[in-house]
């Protein structure tokens, strides 16, 4: 009996250190990586016809291209599993600096949706649909690009056609209203002026 209960107290001890080993482990929070795309802010629901903008902040944990520290980082960006600009080669082969254990923020403009999904054409006049972009970042080191790490950004994007300015459809639906009371009102009137009464 003795055995059983020693046994079973050394399973429950060995059980609460593995436990509290694995959860010591690096996270996805923690990342563990050389360098990382620590945050991301954009808008979750766009719509097409309009500016936005998405701003990457990088952490470079431990790279560097030379003794001072240096280090320089790309982006290439996809949607769904098709690339729609690589960093490096739509600037001319320009990279972007972020020195070892420093980070760095990233602004890029979207200047309108339609221009990264032309394909895209609303069929009724308000739609919306999602689209999921895969953004990877890539150290830049002696003519290799190496890749460090991704995230995805699922974006609804929305077309509103507007028909026009409320303020001038306001002065339409007044002009319309007294063009049919008048119309209604006066045409008896205007009847027995014609007929010469």
């Amino acid at each position: 009996m003795k055995g059983k209960i020693f046994l079973l107290f050394t399973l429950i001890a060995f059980i609460g250190v593995l436990v509290n080993s694995l959860s010591s482990m690096p996270t996805a929070e923690t990342h563990g990586k050389d360098a990382y795309i620590e945050k991301v802010q954009y808008r979750e629901e766009v719509n097409v016809n309009e500016r936005d903008s998405w701003n990457f902040t990088v952490h470079n944990a431990n790279l560097s291209a030379d003794s001072q520290g240096r280090a320089w980082f790309f982006f290439k960006f996809y949607l769904g599993d098709q690339i729609f600009w690589d960093e490096y080669n739509g600037t001319s082969y320009k990279t972007w600096q972020c020195n070892k254990t420093k980070t760095t923020t990233r602004l890029y403009q979207i200047p309108r949706w339609t221009s990264l999904m032309p394909n895209w054409s609303p069929t009724v006049p308000a739609t919306s649909e999602r689209a999921v972009f895969k953004i990877e970042l890539y150290w830049y080191r002696e003519g290799t690009a190496i890749f460090q790490d991704s995230v995805y950004l699922s974006v609804a994007y929305t077309s509103v056609i507007r028909i026009m300015h409320p303020m001038a459809l306001s002065y339409l639906v007044t002009y319309s209203f007294l063009s049919l009371f008048l119309l209604f009102y006066l045409s008896p009137t205007l009847r027995k002026l014609v007929a010469g009464e």
